[in-house]
């Protein structure tokens, strides 16, 4: 007679959620994709601003919110935020946040307002010349397709133009 080791039978508990809970999720890659001057006039500028966002997962990533500061010439303008972080729990009050896909980088964009109050004569010069030294620096906050799942991660940049 031939003996044989007993065949083992994996639990059903959890050996796939043990798996999913230690991916490890790669950063995503964040570039300026680019800053335009709008529209300039002698009391108001209006930019837009792009961010290309690669997700070199294999799955979905959520793109929470992209916090960002910009920059003219070492002097800081301002600072806006793209999209909602998830409050404590992983509970999102709303669906603005985006779903970063990893078989294409996506464009973010966004839209602020200059005002110009007469104090910065060489900012408004440089807007109306259209060639500001701009500089973009923030944080960006991740986490895997499912809310809860991973942690939340987060990736910081800096960008000159």
């Amino acid at each position: 007679m031939i003996r044989r080791p007993p065949r083992s039978t994996p639990k059903p508990s959890s050996a796939a959620s043990d798996v999913y809970k230690r991916q490890v999720i790669e950063p995503l890659v964040i570039d300026l994709d680019e800053i335009i001057i709008k529209d300039v006039d002698e009391r108001t500028a209006y930019v837009e601003i792009a961010f290309k966002v690669t997700n070199p997962n294999y799955k979905s990533v959520i793109l929470e919110m992209i916090r960002y500061n910009v920059y003219e010439d070492g002097m800081k303008i301002g600072t806006k935020s793209i999209g909602d972080r998830a409050a404590p729990g992983g509970l999102v009050s709303a669906s603005n946040y985006f779903t970063i896909l990893s078989d294409r980088p996506s464009i973010i964009k966004d839209d602020f307002t200059i005002k110009n109050d007469g104090n910065i004569p060489e900012l408004w010069k440089a807007l109306e010349d259209g060639n500001p030294q701009w500089r973009v620096s923030g944080e960006a906050y991740y986490n895997l397709s499912s809310m809860t799942a991973g942690g939340e991660n987060e990736i910081t940049f800096e960008f000159t133009r």
